[in-house]
């Protein structure tokens, strides 16, 4: 997973997030209070991927159609992929920020 927030200095250059992520889960599961993770609620959970096969590499070409091939995304280049919920693009272009794309 990415991190969501995308900002080193929250999470101080590091993973500080996935620590985070965990004792707010187990607080939630362990109180048992009846609120979900609210923090975490409306971030999707992101995977960096690579364009490693051939059709992989299709689902790019209406992205690519009319680019230039400096602009143009390649084989072997990154992408993300998100799950959550409906208003998530499920593919796009790399980006160390999340939340900006």
């Amino acid at each position: 997973m990415l991190d969501p927030f995308g900002d080193k200095n929250l999470n101080k250059g590091g993973r500080k997030w996935i620590t985070r992520l965990w004792q707010n889960a187990l607080a939630d599961h362990y109180q048992n209070n009846g609120i979900s993770n609210v923090l975490y609620s409306q971030l999707p959970a992101a995977t960096k991927q690579v364009i490693s096969t051939k059709t992989i590499m299709q689902r790019f070409d209406n992205i690519n159609k009319g680019k230039d091939y400096d602009n143009r995304i390649k084989p072997f280049n990154f992408f993300i992929v998100g799950v959550g919920n409906d208003e998530i693009t499920p593919i796009l272009p790399f980006t160390r920020r999340l939340l900006a794309s």
